[in-house]
């Protein structure tokens, strides 16, 4: 289970995201947003792991934010698995806030 949380704070746009997976493990905290580093085995494909964590630390980077991982995990949890809070500033704008008023 994947549980995503949208916060709004004037234009800035504050995203949670946790799951039930496995979290992740102490050795590899500080590998997490590093391109071609993953917990899953390598596949054989040139790219093909390690490149949805950096991508999106690179583009909250680029909106002048960034993404975190607020938790690496907590087996006594109802989500155990990780916990990732990424900070995007400026990127709401009134038609957008009034979208997510409403849903």
């Amino acid at each position: 289970m994947v549980e995503v949380e949208l916060l709004q704070d004037d234009s800035t746009l504050h995203i949670t995201v946790a799951d039930t997976g496995d979290g992740v493990s102490r050795d590899f905290v500080e590998h997490v947003f590093t391109e071609g580093k993953s917990t899953k085995p390598d596949s054989g494909i040139p790219g093909g792991r390690g490149i949805g964590m950096a991508l999106s630390r690179q583009i909250s980077r680029a909106l002048g934010g960034d993404i975190r991982l607020s938790s690496p995990g907590n087996p006594g949890a109802e989500l155990c698995g990780a916990e990732f809070i990424a900070r995007l500033p400026g990127v709401m704008v009134e038609e957008e806030a009034q979208w997510v008023a409403q849903n």
